[in-house]
């Protein structure tokens, strides 16, 4: 599953609604914004920049390509 759309849209709300009816499980969403979170902290300088955007976006196909060889769900979470 690919959620896409503008920032503050309903993406991460929708997808708390699929986890609290149990239609997904919370580990399933590999989400950008948090990847970039773990990649860059509070340093937001460095982490909008094209490089990082680069790296945040590999990360998250890493960890979605992962998860769906392991037979899991994956929902890309992404602005």
């Amino acid at each position: 599953m690919v959620l896409v759309g503008p920032p503050a849209s309903g993406k991460s709300s929708f997808v708390r609604a699929l986890i609290a009816r149990g239609c997904i499980d919370e580990d399933a969403v590999v989400s950008s914004d948090e990847i970039r979170a773990q990649l860059f902290g509070t340093a937001p300088t460095e982490a909008h920049t094209d490089a990082a955007d680069a790296q945040i976006f590999m990360e998250r196909d890493r960890r979605i390509v992962a998860r769906l060889a392991g037979g899991h769900t994956a929902v890309a979470e992404s602005t």
